[in-house]
């Protein structure tokens, strides 16, 4: 499993022991003042995008042991 959080979004990747997206599940808060975060439906081709981008960060990292300069944390 991978996994993306911010203030006001969670995404969860979850993975096949080889690494391959199995499914996604990605929650957001109403507003920035709301406590609470609901599921939300993304589309299969920006899941796998933002997967695929995400697995190759930390594999650089894994590489590197440190944040590559490529991972860009900011959600687009």
């Amino acid at each position: 499993m991978i996994f993306w959080i911010t203030d006001t979004a969670w995404t969860y990747y979850l993975t096949s022991p080889e690494g391959v997206l199995r499914k996604t599940i990605h929650f957001e808060k109403s507003s920035t003042e709301s406590p609470e975060f609901h599921p939300q439906k993304i589309s299969r081709s920006l899941a796998r995008d933002r997967f695929k981008k995400e697995k190759q960060c930390w594999l650089d990292v894994a590489k590197t042991l440190r944040l590559a300069p490529a991972c860009d944390l900011v959600e687009k």
